[in-house]
């Protein structure tokens, strides 16, 4: 499968999308501003997932892992994490649809500003709340970084806007790991330089170290 292009503004994505513009795009693939028109053209965000493989058999795996995975997103309920709304697939595209969350991240409000102890204190401890509820669920935020936290304009409280829940077994599809079902070891890194977690396997063990 090629690197599908980028879907032009206007366009519906499973009869119900319309495309507005894209805002943000990654090693895993776009995130699309979108309006539905089954909600009065309220506005939420696709995420437009792309594993870069020919394999039928991977394709195949990432398609069931994705179904799996979106349910992981659908049973979340916290009001630091935007709401899952949809999954859908279309011509071989895989899509995820959440709750559009109006405001800047915390990389965008860091290049205008620069904060106090006091105020980066407050920021952590405000995190804190909704890290406790994914620990709670099982869940291991993979990419903690100012890019995936949000500041709401309509809120005091950061979302966490990107849980990288999906972006683990596209990393999985992107190295060729999905084809391993034996012990042996490989590597996998999620996340980026600064606020990575590396995952290694070998003889069936894992280690974890923060890059």
């Amino acid at each position: 499968m090629t690197v599908a292009t980028e879907i032009r503004r206007g366009t519906l994505v499973d009869n119900r999308y319309r495309i507005q513009r894209i805002i943000g795009t990654g090693g895993f693939g776009r995130t699309y501003l979108v309006s539905d028109r089954r909600r009065f053209d309220e506005f939420c965000v696709l995420k437009e997932f792309l594993p870069s493989t020919t394999s039928q058999t991977l394709i195949q795996r990432a398609r069931e892992l994705f179904q799996r995975e979106a349910k992981v997103l659908y049973e979340l309920d916290h009001p630091q994490i935007p709401k899952f709304l949809a999954w859908c697939e279309e011509s071989g595209r895989l899509f995820l649809v959440q709750e559009y969350v109006d405001g800047k991240t915390y990389s965008e409000i860091l290049r205008d500003r620069i904060f106090s102890e006091g105020e980066v204190i407050q920021w952590l401890i405000d995190l804190l709340p909704v890290l406790d509820y994914l620990h709670s669920c099982n869940i291991i935020h993979r990419d903690i970084s100012p890019d995936n936290i949000m500041l709401p304009s309509y809120g005091t409280k950061p979302m966490l806007i990107d849980l990288g829940v999906v972006k683990q077994f596209m990393s999985e599809v992107r190295s060729g790991s999905l084809r391993s079902t034996t012990n042996t070891g490989y590597a996998l890194l999620v996340g980026k330089v600064g606020f990575g977690i590396c995952f290694s396997t070998a003889d069936g063990k894992r280690t974890q170290r923060t890059s």
